[in-house]
C-alpha cells in the first residue's frame, strides 16, 4: 500500500528525481519530431484527462501527456520532482517488476507481460485493474495497453484511469447483495423477484432448489417456462392481480421437477414506484409437513370419532342388554319384599338383593353418564340456577342417608344466590360431593354446604370431617376408576363419580378442586358464574349493571374520524347485545361482518382499532381467522380479543395459546368487558406504533 500521495511505480508520471521536461505539453524523445500536424495532435493528445505515456518496443517512455506529467507531479514522494520510474527515459516495463511499485507480485508481472503482448501484437489491447492504497485512502487504478498502430510500430499507449469511486460502488453493491443472500438463503421457504415482463431478478437457496435450477438457468428465466403451462395459467389471477398492485396470499399444491408433491403457502408483493408496478416479490413457505400434520390430526380425529361413536354405541347397547335382566332382579326383589309371608331370614336376603341390584344400576347410570360427556352428546341447558332451591332438593334427598350414618349436615347463608348452570346437572354435582362427604365423612361427624359471591363468580363449598386423602394419592382424584384404596375400606362406588363431576363442572363454564389432609377431612370447592337475582348478592358486578367508574374516552383520529370496533359473529342476537353495549361508547364505532372472510377483507380495506371474534363462525372458524390476520402485515399490529360461548378452561387456555390478546366468555360481563376495552386498544395502539420486527 502506498502512502496517500504516492503513486505506484507504474502509474503516470514525469520524470525521475533529477530529470527534466522538455515540455510542458508532449514531451518527445527517440527522432519523433513533431510536425505541423503533429502539433495539432500534441494540443488534443494534452486536453485528454487521462493519464497516458507512450512507449517503445523496449519498455522505454518517449512520451507523456500533460494529464501524465501533472499527476506525477502531485504524487511524487518529493513534491514537484514526479514519481520515480515514470518519466520520459525511463523503461516502464522495469517499473513494474521493481519492488517498491504499487503493483505488486503477480499484479506487477501480469502488467509487464501484458504490455510486451501488445507491442509484439500478441494481443490486441491488454487490461488491468489493481489497488493502490493510500494510508487514509482506499485507491484503485485501471491500466490500459492498446497499440498505436502504423504510426508508431511497436509502439503502445499506456492509460492510467482513477476507478476508485467505481470500485467502491461496486463493493458497496457486492457487500449489500451478499447481505440479502445471505439473509434470504436462511430463511425458512422460497424468495424470488419477478419484474413486470414476468422474468426472474432473483430467487434463493430455496427457490432454486425446489425448482432444481442454477442461479445461471434462473436470472432471466420467464415465469411460464419456470411453472409450465397448467401452473402457470392456475396462478395467472394471482400474478394479474398482484401486477395491478393487490398482493396476494393463497394455497398451492406444486410438483417439483424431482416427482415430489409439495403443498406451499405463496405470498406476491407487488414492488412499486409510486403508482406504477415494477414486478413483484415472492415468498413462498413450503406448509408439506405441515398440511401432512393436518391430515395426520384429520385421520386421528376420524378414528377418535369412529372410536367414540363405537364405545358410545357399546355402551349404550350394554346399559339396555343390562337393565333387561336388572329389571327382572329389582322387580322380582321388590315383590318378595312385599309379600308379608316372609321370614326375617329370607327378607333380610331379599333386602341384600335389592341393595345389590340398586347400587349396579348405579353404576350403569354414571357409565352411560361418562360416555356421553366424552363423546360429546351430553347436552346442557344453561340458565340461572338459585342455590337456595337446589341446596333444599338436595338436602330432601340426603338427610335421611346423612341420619342414617349419625351425620349432620350444616348449610351455610345461601339466600338470594344464583348461579349461570344446567339445574339438572348442578343438582348432579352437588349430590355427588354431598353424598362422597357422607360416605366418606366420620359417624357422629358433619358435613357442611356453604357458598358465597367472589367478583362474577359463585364459590360453593362442600367439607366434611372424615378420613381425608393422603398427600400422596391426591394426584389421582379425578382419574376413572381409581378409588384410591376406599375397596379395601369396604365403602361402594365405582371410582368415576369425581370424574363425571369435574367434567359437568367444566362444560358448564366453571372449575373444580379440592383440599385435604389425612385424617381432618377435605373440602371440595366449585366454581360457577354468578347470575343476579333480586337485586342482591351479584349486583356489584352484574353483567347487566353499567359500571359507575368514569370510562376514558378514545380521541377521534387526525382526520376527526371515530376509532372503530370490528365485530366478526354470525348469530343476529349477539351482534344486538353487543350494539347494546357499545351504546355507552359513543366514542367508538361498532362495525359488525358475518364470517371470518368477510371481516378478514373488511379489516385488510380499513384496519379497525380492535377485532372482536368469535370462535364457531360458519366456514373459517375464529382460530384460522387469527392465524389469517397475524400472516398479513396489514393487519398483523391489530389487538384480536375471542369473544365465545366455548367456556371450558380448556377452550380459553387454547385461544391464549393461539393469539388471542384476551378471551371473553358468553355471558359477557359487561362491567368486566368495558373496563377491558380501553385496555385492549392501547395495546392495540402501542404495537401499530412499535418499530416492525
Amino acid at each position: 500500500m502506498g502512502k496517500q500521495n504516492e503513486r505506484p511505480a507504474g502509474g503516470p508520471g514525469g520524470q525521475a528525481s533529477g530529470e527534466s521536461h522538455a515540455s510542458a505539453g508532449v514531451v518527445a524523445a527517440g527522432g519523433l519530431t513533431p510536425s505541423a500536424v503533429d502539433l495539432l495532435c500534441v494540443g488534443a493528445f494534452n486536453a485528454i484527462e487521462t493519464e497516458i505515456a507512450i512507449v517503445d518496443p523496449d519498455g522505454v517512455i518517449v512520451a507523456v501527456n500533460e494529464a501524465w506529467r501533472r499527476f506525477a507531479d502531485e504524487n511524487g514522494v518529493i513534491p514537484g520532482h514526479g514519481v520515480p520510474g515514470t518519466g520520459i527515459g525511463a523503461n516502464y516495463l522495469d517499473a513494474c517488476v521493481d519492488d517498491g511499485a504499487a503493483l505488486r507480485g503477480d499484479q506487477g508481472l501480469s502488467a509487464h507481460d501484458g504490455i510486451i503482448a501488445v507491442c509484439q501484437g500478441r494481443l490486441s489491447r491488454f487490461r488491468l485493474d489493481y489497488p493502490c492504497h493510500a494510508a487514509q485512502q482506499q485507491r484503485w487504478f485501471r491500466m490500459s495497453v492498446t497499440p498505436m498502430g502504423a504510426s508508431a510500430p511497436n509502439h503502445v499507449a499506456i492509460a492510467h484511469t482513477d476507478i476508485t469511486e467505481q470500485k467502491l460502488s461496486e463493493l458497496a453493491n457486492g457487500q449489500r447483495a451478499q447481505f440479502v443472500r445471505t439473509l434470504t438463503d436462511n430463511l425458512p421457504g422460497m424468495v424470488g423477484y419477478w419484474t413486470r415482463d414476468l422474468r426472474c431478478g432473483y430467487a434463493n437457496r430455496h427457490y432454486l432448489t425446489w425448482f432444481n435450477r442454477t442461479p445461471e438457468e434462473m436470472l432471466g428465466l420467464s415465469m411460464r417456462e419456470l411453472m409450465g403451462d397448467e401452473l402457470f395459467e392456475r396462478n395467472a389471477p394471482y400474478i394479474h392481480a398482484v401486477l395491478r398492485g393487490e398482493d396476494q396470499q393463497f394455497e398451492r399444491t406444486l410438483t417439483r421437477p424431482d416427482g415430489q408433491v409439495g403443498c406451499t403457502w405463496a405470498h406476491y408483493i407487488a414492488h412499486r414506484d409510486g403508482d406504477e408496478v415494477l414486478g413483484f416479490f415472492v415468498l413462498v413457505s413450503d406448509i408439506t409437513e405441515r398440511k401432512l400434520a393436518e391430515q395426520d390430526l384429520i385421520v386421528a380425529r376420524q378414528e377418535a370419532i369412529r372410536a367414540n361413536q363405537v364405545k358410545s354405541e357399546f355402551v349404550a347397547n350394554m346399559s339396555h342388554e343390562l337393565r333387561t335382566p336388572m329389571n327382572a332382579i329389582l322387580g322380582f326383589a321388590q315383590v318378595l319384599d312385599m309379600d308379608g309371608s316372609l321370614d326375617s331370614s329370607h327378607r333380610k336376603h331379599v333386602r341384600e338383593i335389592l341393595q345389590g341390584g340398586r347400587h349396579l344400576l348405579k353404576m350403569i347410570n354414571e357409565l352411560l353418564d361418562l360416555a356421553k360427556i366424552e363423546s360429546g352428546r351430553i347436552e346442557l341447558t344453561l340458565q340461572a340456577v338459585s342455590l337456595d332451591d337446589l341446596i333444599d332438593e338436595c338436602w330432601s334427598l340426603l338427610g335421611q342417608v346423612a341420619t342414617s350414618r349419625s351425620i349432620r349436615l350444616l348449610r351455610g347463608e345461601c339466600t338470594g344466590i344464583s348461579t349461570w348452570a344446567d339445574y339438572l346437572r348442578l343438582k348432579q354435582v352437588l349430590l355427588n360431593l354431598l353424598a362422597n362427604a357422607i360416605k366418606f365423612g366420620r359417624p357422629g361427624g358433619t358435613v357442611q354446604l356453604s357458598c358465597d359471591v367472589r367478583g362474577s363468580m359463585v364459590h360453593i363449598r362442600v367439607s366434611d370431617d372424615g378420613i381425608g386423602i393422603a398427600a400422596d394419592k391426591q394426584h389421582r382424584v379425578f382419574h376413572p376408576f381409581d378409588r384410591l384404596g376406599s375397596d379395601r375400606a369396604q365403602l361402594e362406588g365405582t371410582g368415576i363419580g369425581l370424574v363425571i363431576t369435574k367434567r359437568l363442572v367444566e362444560l358448564m363454564g366453571g372449575r373444580i378442586g379440592f383440599e385435604s389432609l389425612e385424617d381432618r377431612g377435605s373440602t371440595f370447592w366449585v366454581e360457577l358464574k354468578g347470575h343476579r337475582e333480586h337485586g342482591t348478592a351479584l349486583a356489584e358486578s352484574d353483567p347487566a349493571t353499567l359500571d359507575d367508574s368514569p370510562v376514558v374516552l378514545v380521541p377521534p383520529d387526525a382526520s376527526g374520524r371515530r376509532p372503530h370496533v370490528l365485530y366478526v359473529e354470525d348469530h343476529p342476537v349477539n351482534v344486538a347485545v353487543m350494539q347494546g353495549i357499545f351504546e355507552h361508547r359513543t366514542d367508538l364505532e361498532l362495525r359488525e361482518a358475518h364470517t371470518a372472510e368477510v371481516g378478514i377483507e373488511m379489516a385488510r380495506t380499513d384496519p379497525p382499532a380492535l377485532i372482536l371474534m368469535d370462535i364457531n363462525l360458519p366456514g373459517m372458524d375464529g382460530f384460522a381467522a387469527l392465524s389469517m390476520l397475524r400472516s398479513d402485515i396489514a393487519t398483523r399490529h391489530i389487538p384480536v380479543v375471542a369473544v365465545s360461548a366455548n367456556a371450558i378452561q380448556g377452550d380459553i387456555e387454547r385461544g391464549l395459546a393461539a393469539g388471542f390478546m384476551d378471551y371473553v366468555t358468553k355471558p359477557v360481563d359487561i362491567n368486566h368487558f368495558l373496563r377491558q376495552l380501553n385496555v385492549w386498544l392501547a395495546a392495540g395502539a402501542s404495537a401499530h406504533c412499535a418499530p416492525p420486527t
